[in-house]
């Protein structure tokens, strides 16, 4: 009887007691998100890509309503093909907006950044476990990809909202909220747009949203969406994936923390050590493996670990792990492709294994040839060129 009590006690409470969710504007954030996205054509697959997107949001000034925030968005993405061509791309994109304690943004650079706006946006009043409300989105498409359009089309849709739980998550305060919507467009084409354009667009997402009621902000958020472009040629173009987004706490890069790194790095055979606007970035040519390798030597793991060392002293820091190789003889891009890319990977998983850094602060690219510093007609040359970059980012 005590235990049948105590069950419809937590219920009770669970229920009734209210929230007020909303956004707090006294401090700055990242959120780093990880997409496993598969692209079909006429539902077959003809491209896989993991896509990580990584977004610092800086609080530039705020009153009790509102907040300007200037967003950085940076975009990785590696694909593979069905012929098993891998391909790396990086974008990134700025902006500033106005965001008001409820979610609803106004756009101060460009109405299309960020692409979606009104998710998620919380009703002005309190909310008990059950609760459901709506509110209106709105999602930006450029057509530049895929269709070589220089336009950027719009599409408006109704988003539903359910407050499913009440929790706690590593000692947080959390809201867990159900959010879905679906979209559905038809489109008009200009006449510049050619033969080839998209008529219509259908898409539907189902998102669960974990909301830190501390801090004011998203914790983490996990997205299954699908997205169909068909077209004026009769195809269809289909994106499915699912995205594990989480936030985290900003953390500006100490440069006095690496000076004694730096300095020792300067004077290590084959290093160098730059300074960039958004990055440090150190070099390794030649240095980390063998020709045709991406096994690690043991003689350079020493330097690795002091790496490792300071990043673990520095505490929440994100690095970028680039992978390069030299041109010579019969280029085969695959090849080059997978060598680089396994480069990257090889220094990142020692840095990983030895608990210097959390895999999710990572993010790895293989370049093959394409961004060399040097010729490839001489040995010295495509030594500087077969090379390995860790850039440490300013968050």
């Amino acid at each position: 009887m005590k235990i049948r009590l105590l069950i419809i006690y937590f219920v009770i409470t669970n229920t009734i007691f209210s929230i007020d969710l909303h956004y707090r504007f006294d401090e700055s954030y990242r959120i780093e998100s990880t997409v496993y996205q598969n692209v079909l054509f006429n539902n077959r697959i003809e491209l896989s890509s993991i896509i990580l997107n990584k977004y610092s949001v800086n609080i530039i000034s705020s009153d009790k309503e509102s907040a300007k925030l200037l967003l950085n968005q940076h975009v990785f993405q590696e694909s593979k093909g069905l012929k098993s061509v891998y391909y790396t791309t990086h974008t990134k994109e700025s902006g500033e907006i106005i965001q008001f304690l409820d979610g609803e943004i106004n756009s101060l650079s460009s109405n299309s950044f960020p692409a979606v706006k009104g998710v998620p946006v919380f009703p002005k009043r309190d909310l008990k476990v059950g609760d459901s409300w709506t509110s209106n989105g709105i999602e930006y498409f450029n057509l530049k990809n895929g269709f070589n359009i220089d336009d950027t089309i719009f599409a408006e849709f109704r988003v539903f909202y359910n407050l499913r739980e009440l929790t706690k998550i590593d000692n947080k305060n959390m809201a867990i909220i159900d959010i879905n919507y679906n979209i559905f467009k038809k489109i008009t084409p200009y006449l510049e747009w050619g033969d080839f354009y998209p008529i219509k667009i259908s898409s539907s997402s189902k998102q669960i949203l974990y909301w830190d009621l501390d801090l004011g902000r998203p914790y983490s958020v996990d997205d299954t969406y699908v997205l169909d472009f068909y077209t004026s040629t009769g195809d269809k173009y289909t994106f499915k994936g699912t995205t594990k987004s989480k936030s985290w706490p900003k953390n500006n890069l100490d440069k006095s923390e690496f000076t004694n790194l730096f300095t020792e790095l300067k004077t290590t055979p084959q290093t160098t050590v730059t300074e960039e606007d958004d990055f440090i970035r150190i070099t390794f040519n030649s240095l980390l493996f063998d020709p045709e390798s991406w096994n690690l030597r043991e003689s350079v793991k020493k330097y690795l670990n002091r790496i490792g060392e300071t990043l673990k002293e520095q505490g929440d820091i994100n690095i970028r792990v680039l992978g390069h190789t030299a041109l010579f003889g019969k280029i085969d891009q695959e090849y080059l492709n997978t060598l680089s890319t396994n480069r990257a990977r090889s220094v990142a998983d020692y840095l990983v294994e030895n608990n210097y850094i959390d895999s999710e602060s990572i993010e790895i690219q293989g370049l093959a040839g394409d961004i060399p510093v040097d010729t490839n007609s001489t040995p010295e040359g495509r030594s500087n060129n077969r090379r390995v970059e860790i850039d440490i980012l300013r968050n």
